[in-house]
């Protein structure tokens, strides 16, 4: 299942998590996270997520981030397509720019 709700993570609910966002205006301010298993969690004042250890123990809650920073799925395969679905929407998003600027190349009519 794809939690596309993040009201819908209930708390110790062990998914997978990733996320593909950059900011517009700076490419190295940008959020890439490959598909990760981790856990929703309370933390101290909000539902944050934790990513597992290689032991299968959670990481401390200090190290943990927003719900609303991620995106999540009961499987890595849904994780894994929720991701490529990101990746895509951002090279849409960058295509249609690249459209977009080739209209500002100047014309031998506008010269005159």
């Amino acid at each position: 299942m794809k939690y596309i709700k993040k009201n819908d993570l209930p708390v110790g609910r062990k998914v997978w998590a990733c996320a593909y966002s950059t900011n517009s205006k700076k490419e190295d301010m940008s959020l890439i996270c490959n598909p990760v298993y981790g856990q929703i969690v309370k933390t101290r004042y909000s539902i944050g997520f934790v990513v597992f250890k290689k032991n299968n123990e959670l990481r401390s809650l200090n190290s943990s981030v927003s719900v609303w920073a991620r995106e999540y799925a009961d499987t890595y395969e849904e994780s894994f397509e929720i991701y490529n679905e990101l990746v895509q929407k951002r090279i849409d998003w960058l295509n249609k720019m690249i459209e977009h600027t080739k209209s500002d190349f100047l014309k031998e009519e506008n010269n005159v």
